[in-house]
């Protein structure tokens, strides 16, 4: 009797063992996913604003020599393009932007930046842009130019103040906005 009494307490305490288990259990990821969330806020890249300054940007060059890329210029608007050598996105753009950098005659220039040092397989990617591609130098504190989603392409007015900014690949709309803005004729990504 007394083996069936302590079966019955036993069955009778394990679904407040499994409650507390999973109380536990729901706490520690709790705490867990804050102090993800709050540790990614430091972290995240936030878009600048239209008007934000951008007066230059730490670099390393194709040769590995680390600069600051001035983004005041003189009488000049710096269209940067953001890429990564593996973005689909990018290989789809990269008809339009190269376009649009030959068309520049002097009144913008086209710099394309990227997070990642370009392995051998991506510096061939890289070297049929017809603009300089730098990658920003990691040992800066972050620079205002969010790196983490591409393509991203941003005008920064002479003064080095952001002026307009795009996300993603090329649509019609975007098209149309980016060569009204700069006075341009631009393909189409597909074309």
């Amino acid at each position: 009797m007394s083996k069936l009494l302590n079966k019955r307490a036993l069955l009778g305490a394990l679904p407040t063992v499994l409650l507390a288990a999973s109380l536990m259990l729901n706490l520690a990821q709790y705490w867990n996913s804050t102090s993800k969330a709050s540790s990614s806020r430091v972290t995240t890249q936030v878009l600048p604003a239209v008007g934000q300054e951008l007066a230059s940007l730490h670099v390393i060059t194709s040769d590995g020599r680390a600069i600051s890329l001035p983004l005041r210029t003189s009488g000049k608007q710096t269209v940067l393009y953001v890429l990564s050598p593996t973005c689909k996105w990018c290989k789809l753009n990269q008809k339009t932007i190269n376009s649009l950098s030959q068309q520049s005659n002097g009144r913008f220039q086209v710099i394309g930046l990227m997070a990642q040092k370009a392995d051998s397989e991506s510096k061939k990617v890289l070297s049929s842009y017809a603009f300089p591609v730098y990658t920003v130098d990691a040992t800066v504190p972050y620079q205002g130019v969010p790196l983490d989603v591409t393509p991203r392409t941003f005008v920064v007015s002479p003064s080095g103040h952001v002026a307009k900014r795009w996300e993603g690949a090329y649509s019609d709309v975007t098209l149309q906005a980016i060569a009204a803005f700069l006075h341009v004729e631009l393909p189409q990504p597909h074309d």
